[in-house]
């Protein structure tokens, strides 16, 4: 018999001892300072890891889902820990700063491809301090490897429902009146039965191409004369292509 585990309902004082652990765990040796209110989670550290790394740690933390509908909204939906099923606060926030050291390398790296830190948007951001941390210029902090632990993204629903596309019917304007004869050394007599005229001029170099091409095949003075749809003429060309390629 399958034991039903019970939901409970936590502060942001509650949560925020979570998050520590997983905090701990994830980033170790790294000083965190966190404050909660009833319906809030703030965490801030100097240095260290990303914002993003640090992120995806209060993700598997997040107790409301953002629900994608006609309008989106939030739905409570908690998080598991140690067995237990938990709604907590909604609002789980960062904020990293950084030390005066670390800010001089990365302005003077900037400086020398002509760019200021204010300038870049935070994922450029990022990527320049990763190249500095690869490089060896500055220190990096990278998360452990605990999946139980790391969520990129936010928890989403796509409750949007989904358009119900149909392909319609499409009605040859072409009809064929008759079998192909042989096509060895002879044309197509009176094969086709050709759609009202249309201006020539219309008609893109590749459908002239094709209509000089059926000329080959169909008893007619000049097929240019005639002057068809584009779609005309191209299912005439692909009608006359499969009964060619079929024999």
């Amino acid at each position: 018999m399958s034991q039903t585990i019970e939901t409970l309902n936590i502060s942001g004082k509650e949560a925020k001892k979570h998050i520590a652990e997983a905090l701990k765990i994830v980033f170790p040796g790294v000083k965190f300072s966190m404050r909660s209110s009833y319906n809030s989670v703030y965490v801030t550290w100097t240095d260290g890891p990303l914002t993003i790394d640090v992120e995806r740690v209060l993700n598997r933390f997040e107790s409301y889902t953002r629900v994608l509908c006609v309008t989106d909204y939030k739905k409570a939906t908690g998080y598991e820990w140690k067995g237990q099923h938990f709604i907590g606060p909604e609002f789980l926030s960062t904020s990293r700063s950084l030390s005066d050291e670390r800010k001089s390398i990365l302005f003077r790296e900037l400086e020398t491809h002509g760019s200021q830190w204010g300038d870049l948007n935070v994922s450029v951001r990022y990527e320049v301090e990763r190249d500095l941390i690869r490089r060896g210029l500055l220190n990096g902090v990278s998360p452990r490897d605990r999946p139980d632990l790391l969520l990129d993204s936010k928890p989403v629903l796509d409750n949007r429902q989904k358009p119900n596309i149909s392909t319609p019917e499409i009605k040859p304007t072409i009809e064929l009146l008759q079998p192909l004869d042989e096509l060895a050394g002879k044309r197509l007599a009176k094969v086709f039965q050709f759609p009202i005229q249309k201006p020539v001029d219309r008609l893109t170099p590749v459908q002239r191409l094709k209509l000089k091409t059926l000329q080959l095949f169909i008893e007619k003075e000049d097929l240019t004369e005639l002057s068809f749809e584009g779609a005309d003429i191209d299912q005439l060309f692909e009608l006359v292509a499969e009964e060619i390629c079929s024999n």
